[in-house]
């Protein structure tokens, strides 16, 4: 579920060393996505707790699920990482 967590913020990809920096002794992450499309129970059960937000879709005839997290959420994620993760619509 972790990796699935970080693939949504984009955290495991080859752009992090532009994103993750390190300012006066503490780790900071600017994501430049925070969403996840598809079908998937883990990001399900994140979203029943109340860390991630999800709007159904209909796509190629298929039911779908775009997920996102909320701030709850980011912070919780960060505080497990040890880093402070921006929320990028403010």
């Amino acid at each position: 579920m972790r990796q699935k967590a970080l693939h949504t913020i984009g955290l495991n990809s080859s752009h992090t060393g532009r994103r993750l920096y390190t300012r006066h002794g503490k780790k900071f992450y600017k994501p430049y996505r925070n969403y996840f499309c598809g079908k998937d129970k883990d990001l399900d059960t994140l979203a029943e707790a109340g860390y991630m937000e999800r709007i159904e879709e209909i796509a190629h005839g298929e039911k779908t699920y775009t997920y996102w997290f909320n701030r709850e959420g980011l912070d919780c994620l960060g505080n497990q990482l040890g880093i402070y993760i921006y929320d990028e619509e403010k």
